[in-house]
């Protein structure tokens, strides 16, 4: 379907903007190499990806199921590479704080690292009140 990330990453651009030109501009490439790469995945899809129309391009239902997809594959695309830039800066493993006490420092803590670690999960909401650790 797509080979490269560059295709997912050019027919978005025109699915998004619905305008060749708005596209190539987004994606730092010309005109003319934009709609080749959109021919030649329509060639490789079997079919239109876009309507003609007269102020652009409009995804047929053909594109609209490869632009679904070409979000879900660009997504999981630069999920990986923030899970391998995280391991090799190390920040990858689990940490389990079991101690109930500490749960609103761990809520805190996860407030604010949340957004610069890739993966990160805080702990669930516990349904049922633990009782305080005997001493």
């Amino acid at each position: 379907m797509f080979e490269k990330r560059t295709d997912l990453v050019r027919f978005l651009a025109v699915a998004e903007t619905g305008r060749i030109g708005a596209a190539a501009e987004r994606t730092n490439v010309t005109q003319p190499t934009l709609t080749r790469d959109v021919a030649r995945l329509e060639r490789r899809l079997g079919g239109r990806l876009f309507e003609r129309i007269p102020t652009g391009m409009r995804l047929t239902a053909l594109g609209a199921v490869a632009a679904e997809r070409a979000r879900r594959i660009l997504h999981e695309v630069e999920a990986a590479d923030r899970a391998m830039d995280a391991a090799h800066a190390g920040r990858t493993g689990v940490i389990r704080i079991a101690d109930p006490r500490l749960d609103s420092l761990v809520a805190m803590v996860a407030a604010t690292t949340t957004p610069s670690i890739p993966g990160f999960r805080p702990p669930a909401a516990d349904p049922v009140p633990r009782s305080p650790a005997a001493p």
